[in-house]
């Protein structure tokens, strides 16, 4: 989570996005789909319903309402199927319109 540059008295922490494994000369950037605080030895993977589009990212995103990441270390959200919705942000699993009910994609209910 540290580095130095060449002949420093100490070593200085990596800005969050970045990462940097002992005795680094230097931070690197986490790939998309993953994040890391200040000082990260290691980037972790955006939990499952988040997201992170963009390298060096300092925190995942939640998908939007209507919209899904079943897995982790997702780098984008997917967009509800016809038929089913996700009403609330952050979703892993798109739900299943009731009978009778049918929703568009995307959708945050189903009517």
């Amino acid at each position: 989570g540290e580095y130095s540059d060449l002949g420093a008295a100490s070593c200085q922490d990596c800005d969050p996005g970045t990462y940097s494994a002992e005795e680094s000369p230097r931070c690197s950037d986490c790939p998309k789909g993953r994040w890391a605080p200040s000082a990260a030895e290691t980037c972790t993977p955006c939990d499952s319903g988040k997201f992170a589009n963009e390298t060096a990212s300092a925190s995942c995103t939640a998908c939007a309402s209507g919209h899904y990441a079943a897995r982790n270390e997702s780098r984008v959200c997917l967009a509800c199927a016809a038929g089913t919705y996700a009403a609330s942000t952050g979703t892993k699993k798109c739900i299943d319109c009731e009978g009778g009910k049918y929703s568009g994609q995307a959708s945050t209910s189903c009517s």
